[in-house]
This record gives C-alpha cells, sequence and structure tokens, in this order.
C-alpha cells in the first residue's frame, strides 16, 4: 500500500528525471497523483506541505482549481443568465427542474472541456518548464466534465509539467477510474502514481 505522501515523493522524483527517460506516450510533462475520493480533504491539506517541497527543489507553482473557476466559466454562459432570469419571473417545480436538469447540464457542458482548456492555456501557456501547473479540485467536474479531455487539449498547448491531483483509481497502466465510479478510460498519455492510503 502506498499512502499519499509516497506517490507524491515518487511523482517528484519522476518530475526532477523527466529528460532522462522517456514516456511512451509521448506526454511526459503530465503528472498525475492519483488517490481514493474519499482521501480528497487529506489532499487539500497536504497541498501547501507539497507545494513547499516543489519550491525548495526550485520549482514555482500555481495551481488551477475547477472548483473555484468552473461557477465562473459557467456564470458566463447564456442559457445560465436567461435560465436564471425565467426562474425569477416564474419559478419552475422541482419536477420541471429535474427533467430540465438534463438537457441544460448537456447545453452547458457541451463546450465546457474546450473552454476550460482554452482558459488554462490563455493562463499559462507561457510557463517556463520551472512553472508547476497544479489541477486542483478534479471533482467538481463531475457529472460535466472528464479531465482526459482537457488533458488531450493541453498537451498541445502547454510547454511545462502539470500535476493532476485526481480522484479515483488507477486500473492499469494508462486506464483511470474517475471518482471510482466512472467506467475505466484508458485515453490517457499521462504518467500515473497511485495513493492507496492516506
Amino acid at each position: 500500500m502506498t499512502s499519499l505522501n509516497e506517490a507524491f515523493t515518487q511523482l517528484l522524483d519522476a518530475l526532477n528525471t523527466r529528460y532522462q527517460t522517456i514516456n511512451p506516450t509521448g506526454a511526459a510533462q503530465f503528472y498525475y497523483l492519483v488517490f481514493p475520493p474519499e482521501q480528497a480533504l487529506e489532499v487539500k491539506r497536504q497541498l501547501h506541505k507539497w507545494k513547499k517541497r516543489l519550491n525548495d527543489q526550485s520549482y514555482k507553482t500555481r495551481e488551477y482549481s475547477f472548483a473555484k473557476e468552473l461557477p465562473g466559466l459557467a456564470e458566463k454562459h447564456p442559457l445560465v443568465s436567461r435560465s436564471l432570469q425565467l426562474e425569477a419571473t416564474k419559478p419552475a417545480s422541482s419536477a420541471e427542474k429535474f427533467a430540465a436538469s438534463p438537457k441544460l447540464l448537456h447545453q452547458l457542458t457541451g463546450a465546457a472541456g474546450e473552454k476550460l482548456a482554452a482558459d488554462i492555456t490563455s493562463r499559462f501557456s507561457g510557463t517556463s518548464d520551472k512553472t508547476v501547473l497544479l489541477l486542483t479540485d478534479l471533482e467538481a467536474l463531475h457529472p460535466a466534465v472528464r479531465i482526459g479531455t482537457i488533458e488531450n487539449q493541453l498537451t498541445q498547448t502547454l510547454k511545462g509539467p502539470v500535476i493532476v491531483f485526481y480522484p479515483g483509481q488507477r486500473t492499469a497502466k494508462y486506464a483511470l477510474k474517475f471518482l471510482g465510479f466512472y467506467p475505466e478510460d484508458g485515453n490517457y498519455r499521462s504518467t500515473h502514481f497511485e495513493a492507496t492510503t492516506a
């Protein structure tokens, strides 16, 4: 069993030796710290310490929290503002809201992965290879977007290393299961380090 700190140490070692190894996926700059979803709060507690460890090794860190950024992007969507206006003038019953939710969610999230990737790219595309981007709070993407969609776009635009804090489980060398209950997704081109205990 690997603890969160042991998995992070393995990830840090791989980050420090990334120019000495060849990643067969071609996406050497993406590193996933995979942890059981019930450890999400512990990951948040450890994040400050891990940032310090990165800083001690001469890396700068920048963080992109999906929990903080996703609501702002959703509020800018024209359907959200229109829905809020309609709700203010004629409140819908719970049954009507429930029936409309999947349609609205699909319309909102159809391009959400692209918008998130574009937002991340616009903010972080000019960072150096000594700046590590930390993608946190992935659970906020449920049920709208999968991180694999975003990763596929970011591999084309980001130059520096990216650490993704992934709540789920590793099912194969390049396959992950988001939040532990989504179907297995083998489309990741990144390096994964799994923690099985706190």
